[in-house]
């Protein structure tokens, strides 16, 4: 689904109350059918709250099959450093 800005922004207002980091799946991010409702990142409306957006390869450039995705954080506070998301996550992708 595509949602609005008011939506989203309610969604951060939300998860900053609630003090809740936001994961947002944006693998269909270019798979917009209605030209009136653009898809809008959900870390565009964050401000300090931290955000993990999920993409991938298959879905953005219609290669299925491949299994290529990944992660971006929008940590402005470094919340999520300091609680130590970005080595936890780092440590998990390590090819060997």
């Amino acid at each position: 689904a595509v949602y609005s800005e008011e939506h989203l922004r309610g969604i951060c207002a939300t998860c900053e109350t609630l003090r809740l980091p936001i994961i947002a799946d944006e693998v269909y991010e270019d798979v917009a059918f209605d030209a009136t409702r653009p898809f809008l990142p959900i870390a565009q409306f964050s401000g300090r709250v931290p955000v993990m957006s999920v993409s991938a390869l298959s879905k953005r450039w219609l290669a299925p099959g491949w299994r290529l995705g990944w992660l971006v954080m929008h940590d402005y506070d470094h919340i999520l450093s300091t609680a130590g998301v970005h080595m936890a996550i780092n440590n998990l992708c390590q090819v060997s």
